[in-house]
């Protein structure tokens, strides 16, 4: 699907917002527009984009009659991740009004920049507010999406990992795989073969 448009109570006031989420191409970008619409007039946008390697994705999340959006952003670069997350609805002028943030970093080189226990929460996390989501628009792993209203699938079980030397192909939950590849750290310290 192309476009997608969604009602949502994304105001601080309690009013109703249109989301709009829209592909476009150029000449030298192809990406998703997110707009933010109240009585057919633009409010904000957001663009994830394909050119920059976009690794990021809108979603929106409800709670108690009400609803946010989601914006999440796992990132890695140089064997370094950086995973985070931003809850927020809008004020009528567009401006964010944070709900609640929260991120972890980790090496993908280093035992002792890789802490299973900070992986874990940041996933039981994120994933709580995955299962009360629905996708806007994704540009997750370089490949752009939008929603299809239905609620998000999608899990947080650290991919990045997988395309490591480490044997994951065992580990029944992430729990294990995160505890497998610290050990493949330990053993490999300072690895060149970890994908980012």
């Amino acid at each position: 699907m192309d476009n997608r448009l969604l009602k949502a109570k994304l105001f601080e006031d309690g009013e109703t917002a249109f989301v709009i989420a829209e592909r476009f191409t150029n000449d030298t970008d192809s990406g998703i527009t997110v707009k933010i619409l109240q009585d057919g007039k633009e409010v904000c946008r957001y663009t994830l984009s394909s050119a920059h390697g976009g690794n990021a994705a809108y979603y929106l999340y409800s709670l108690g009659g009400r609803d946010y959006l989601l914006l999440y952003t796992p990132t890695v670069y140089q064997g370094k991740a950086d995973y985070s997350y931003k809850l927020f609805s809008l004020t009528v002028d567009g401006d964010e009004v944070l709900l609640k943030q929260n991120g972890v970093e980790f090496d993908l080189t280093d035992a002792e920049g890789f802490d299973v226990e900070k992986l874990l929460a940041f996933s039981d996390e994120v994933n709580a507010l995955f299962a009360e989501s629905i996708l806007i628009a994704s540009s997750l792993d370089s490949e752009l999406a939008v929603g299809n209203g239905e609620p998000v699938s999608y899990r947080e079980n650290y991919g990045c990992l997988d395309g490591s030397d480490a044997d994951l192909l065992q580990c029944e939950t992430l729990e294990q795989k995160l505890i497998a590849f610290k050990a493949y750290l330990r053993e490999h310290p300072h690895s060149p073969e970890i994908p980012g």
